[in-house]
């Protein structure tokens, strides 16, 4: 458990003070959970900083500051449906006027809310590093590269501002349960694009799947079948269900998912 706050009020005071031993503090959701993914010593406040929570267009894309909470981008009119239907996931109104979406971003939960449909909108980071560098990378390479952006800050959730379809689904007991199963698909610049986050098994970018859509129509046996035979994961039996369910439920709604962003496309 952390014994030590620093509030810092510049993102250069934040990357300064970040290490090995401390973490960065948002909204607060994750670090004060029971049973938290987050260890740290020193906690790194981000609340006092200037700007990070702003709504906006630039550049032709939506820029979306990380702190700003998922309540307020659900009430932002800027904000594209796909991604508010994400952000509804959380279900809980309290948890919502916490919750940052940069927050949400860093933490890489494999039942993570946002992730699958930012993967799925071919969805970038604005990151902040030492020295005043700024990096952007696309959301599926900062989920397979995680550890390597550890003492990285999000400033931005950046979205193509274009006509980009995403669909998703989550499986979960109840609106306040971690989810078995996320989904989500999309077709950013025209290819399409996949996102999942399977409990206990991890996030992934179903990149050998998206092409073979891309390729030719898939009936919905062919898409059963990949996912009954996917190598790529780990999926285990446990209290959110055994493995072959997870699988038949990724095969489905991969299935329905499909026909909704191609308006029917299935054999």
């Amino acid at each position: 458990m952390a014994d030590k706050l620093i509030i810092a009020k510049t993102a250069a005071e934040a990357l300064e003070a970040k290490n090995g031993s401390s973490a960065f503090f948002a909204g607060g959701t994750e670090i004060e959970r029971l049973h938290s993914l987050v260890h740290a010593d020193t906690l790194i406040l981000l609340k006092k900083i200037p700007g990070l929570d702003a709504v906006e267009e630039k550049d032709g894309c939506l820029r979306i500051g990380a702190m700003c909470t998922f309540e307020k981008a659900l009430q932002d009119a800027l904000v594209p449906e796909y991604l508010k239907t994400a952000l509804s996931f959380m279900a809980s109104r309290t948890k919502r006027n916490m919750a940052t979406i940069g927050g949400n971003i860093s933490i890489t939960r494999c039942d993570s809310y946002l992730l699958p449909t930012l993967m799925a909108a071919g969805a970038r980071v604005e990151l902040l590093e030492k020295a005043g560098k700024t990096e952007t990378a696309e959301i599926t390479a900062y989920v397979k590269k995680r550890d390597s952006y550890d003492d990285a800050l999000i400033a931005a959730l950046i979205l193509p501002y274009q006509d980009v379809r995403v669909a998703s689904k989550r499986f979960a007991n109840t609106a306040e349960s971690h989810a078995c199963l996320t989904l989500a698909l999309g077709n950013p610049d025209g290819r399409t694009a996949i996102g999942a986050a399977v409990k206990n098994a991890g996030l992934f970018c179903l990149e050998e799947l998206a092409g073979k859509m891309d390729a030719a129509s898939l009936s919905e046996e062919e898409i059963m079948e990949w996912c009954r035979s996917w190598s790529g994961a780990e999926i285990k039996n446990d209290m959110f269900g055994s493995a072959a369910y997870k699988r038949y439920l990724l095969g489905v709604s991969l299935t329905d998912l499909y026909r909704t962003v191609r308006g029917g496309d299935v054999k």
